[in-house]
């Protein structure tokens, strides 16, 4: 559990869970934005008329973006890849969006908590377009339910873990500090 906790130590969520909402929707903001982004991005000049602009390799997959790359690199499936490149070619590919949240959530049980954060705002991304639908309501409740019970893992762990510490060593303040230093 060692550098994988330490990892996961560092999420916001982790850090302040009285602040998971509003986490969330500036994530889920930043997903909005660089979709937005891409839509605004058009040449003007006729000068620069014949170039074509590269999108470029795919994002990086240490951090969350529109193209879901991070969450398909963690799943087994190998069609997932193939959505996020379609995802980074058709930013408003909402099929194939759905298609690598429910390949997530074919494979839930083996995903780590940041991957089934990223699915489920993948989900709320869909369901804060225009055309909603039933189909995309029950993708990101079952989604949002695996992120959360994920989350509620982690942090009784954590939990248990300082009270174990706590039972287990008499100085009580010198384990706090260790605690407050680590978040």
């Amino acid at each position: 559990m060692g550098n994988n906790y330490s990892n996961l130590r560092e999420l916001p969520d982790i850090q302040n869970p009285l602040l998971l909402f509003k986490n969330l929707k500036t994530d889920l903001d930043k997903l909005k934005s660089q979709i937005d982004n891409l839509k605004n991005i058009k040449l003007s000049s006729k000068l620069l008329h014949g170039i074509s602009l590269k999108k470029g390799d795919l994002p990086d997959v240490r951090s969350l973006e529109y193209t879901g790359s991070r969450l398909s690199h963690n799943l087994k499936n190998t069609r997932t890849t193939e959505l996020s490149e379609r995802l980074h070619k058709y930013p408003e590919d909402s099929k194939s969006r759905l298609k690598l949240v429910e390949m997530f959530l074919q494979e839930a049980e083996s995903c780590s908590l940041p991957i089934s954060r990223d699915a489920f705002l993948l989900a709320m991304q869909e369901v804060a377009s225009p055309m909603i639908s039933t189909q995309k309501i029950n993708m990101a409740l079952a989604a949002q339910t695996i992120y959360l019970e994920k989350l509620q893992k982690v942090l009784k762990d954590d939990l248990t873990e300082t009270e174990s510490k706590i039972k287990g060593d008499g100085n009580v303040d010198t384990i706090l500090e260790k605690q407050l230093k680590r978040m």
